[in-house]
């Protein structure tokens, strides 16, 4: 059973001087997207966002991303909860492989998965 997923949520006042979130952008068909939807279970778990975004050289473009909805977006709210270690390891997998910038790896090695600590599954 995973704990939990990653959703997208825009970037407010924080305490973090930088809340923004890395990524790889893809360019996908209408079919191959609709597919990634039923996968991701769209329109019940998730919705489809359209997000602003800046490449590492500089362009301006916009990407759809996913944002929990529902449910799962209250609990996430009101009890932040940490990834599964398996689901963690893919992200810093795919962020380094992608090549990422370095801080955002290193932002995501400081992540603890829901079993760093077998008391919780909250954040810190």
């Amino acid at each position: 059973s995973e704990p939990a997923f990653a959703s997208i949520e825009p970037a407010v006042a924080s305490a973090h001087a930088d809340d923004s979130c890395h990524g790889v952008l893809y360019t996908l068909t209408l079919g191959q997207l609709f597919r990634l939807c039923a996968s991701e279970g769209v329109p019940f778990a998730y919705g489809v966002v359209s997000v602003p975004c800046s490449t590492y050289a500089g362009r301006q473009t916009h990407a759809c991303a996913f944002r929990a909805k529902g449910p799962g977006r209250v609990i996430e709210q009101l009890i932040p909860l940490r990834p599964s270690r398996r689901y963690l390891e893919l992200i810093r997998e795919g962020a380094r492989k992608s090549g990422l910038a370095p801080e955002w790896c290193a932002r995501l090695d400081a992540l603890k998965s829901a079993t760093d600590r077998p008391d919780s599954a909250l954040m810190q």
